[in-house]
């Protein structure tokens, strides 16, 4: 026997009514949530950013500050006319520690060896082979080294360096300075708060250099960070990395 359906309630539709719209509604809900979550992680990218490249700024200022005074050093008569005791008397009378250079400052030869420096009496050291010394040697110009343990100090420091000339401007060699990565001096803490927030510089090596603490050994930065393409965004910065 063939048996005709029944046409649907009104209360029936009225359901599937009510439950079509709760589920365009729920919808709705879903797609303004991711929405407003990509908005607001734009947003605090876009922020961090800003942050970081106002940090940057300073950072740069301070670095460019210090190959300041180690030009001011590099213009004195004692290392125009490379006199050794000259230059010892010179270094330690600036006091490195005030300048920001509390790793010491050093006057390294044409041929890599360091010949001066500031509170020291020991042997010659061979630094040829440090990049702050190739580079400044090579070029010509300022360098910022990678972070690295001294020699004397065995603490981790970055030096800073630029080469020296004399009257005739040909280059004799290369003046440095270095700041140490494990102490809490005034030079580390204006890197540290750059930007007037904290931050985290990471070298070319992707070693840490400055982070929310003294580093009293030399660590990677996370290793989903690609250096290569921070060096080759402008300001070398991308997302709060500077």
């Amino acid at each position: 026997m063939i048996r005709a359906s029944r046409p649907p309630t009104v209360a029936a539709s009225a359901l599937r009514g009510a439950a079509t719209v709760i589920l365009l509604f729920a919808a709705g809900a879903v797609v303004l949530a991711v929405t407003g979550f990509v908005r607001e992680t734009r947003r605090i990218e876009e922020e961090t950013r800003l942050l970081a490249a106002a940090a940057a700024t300073d950072v740069d200022r301070y670095v460019q500050s210090q190959f300041t005074a180690l030009r001011a050093l590099a213009a004195s008569d004692v290392v125009l006319e490379l006199d050794l005791a000259g230059m010892e008397a010179l270094l330690d009378r600036a006091g490195p520690a005030t300048l920001g250079f509390d790793g010491g400052i050093f006057w390294v030869d044409a041929g890599g060896v360091m010949r001066v420096r500031s509170a020291y009496d020991g042997p010659s050291l061979d630094f040829s082979g440090r990049d702050y010394v190739r580079v400044a040697l090579d070029t010509g110009e300022p360098y910022v080294g990678s972070a690295r343990i001294g020699a004397i100090n065995q603490a981790p420091v970055v030096a800073l360096s630029i080469p020296t000339r004399d009257a005739a401007g040909a280059v004799t060699g290369v003046l440095a300075g270095a700041f140490r990565l494990d102490d809490g001096n005034s030079g580390m803490d204006s890197l540290r708060f750059a930007g007037a927030t904290e931050i985290e510089i990471v070298d070319r090596l992707g070693q840490i250099v400055v982070g929310p603490e003294p580093m009293d050994e030399l660590r990677l930065a996370d290793a989903g960070l690609d250096v290569d393409a921070l060096q080759r965004e402008r300001g070398g910065v991308r997302v709060g990395v500077v």
